[in-house]
């Protein structure tokens, strides 16, 4: 979630004296990779408290958030 400003700014403390190389590796790696944002919910139906003995549900949510109008996440090794 970092800016690229902010990265750039910090590659030298990271990477040393030729951070330059390193740095654009890094950054094709950034772009490369999801953003992901995971929200959870968990509930009991139909209850308003969670008590012992009761049946949790858990509610996953995954939303991908580079992803350009059209497109769609793909296997876990793909852009």
């Amino acid at each position: 979630m970092m800016e690229q400003s902010t990265r750039k700014e910090l590659a030298p403390q990271i990477y040393g004296p030729s951070w330059d190389k390193a740095f654009k590796e890094q950054e094709k790696c950034i772009e490369a990779m999801p953003l992901v944002k995971l929200t959870m919910t968990a509930f009991v139906q139909g209850e308003d408290e969670v008590v012992v003995g009761d049946i949790l549900t858990c509610k996953l949510k995954v939303e991908y958030l580079k992803l350009k109008d059209g497109e769609r996440s793909g296997y876990v090794h793909s852009k």
